[in-house]
């Protein structure tokens, strides 16, 4: 399917899909793999603290996920 194809098909939806399609394309692009993004203003005595609470929060919900897994 071409994307022109896709619009058309799009276009022809309910104002309700079309917002259900906008949620769907929003959470693929949440799902996207993110280059990693080093701030390289932390240096010195914070220079191996990790970056930014996003990082964080995903390594908390993998290692979530991993328990679990164990637990079940």
């Amino acid at each position: 399917m071409t994307k022109a194809e896709l619009v058309k098909q799009i276009d022809e939806l309910t104002p309700q899909q079309q917002a259900e399609v906008a949620d769907f394309v929003a959470f693929l692009r949440s799902k996207k793999p993110q280059p990693s993004r080093r701030r390289i203003s932390a240096r010195g005595k914070f220079a191996h603290i990790p970056g930014s609470t996003e990082e964080f929060m995903q390594r908390k919900e993998e290692e979530k996920k991993l328990e679990e897994r164990r637990w079940k």
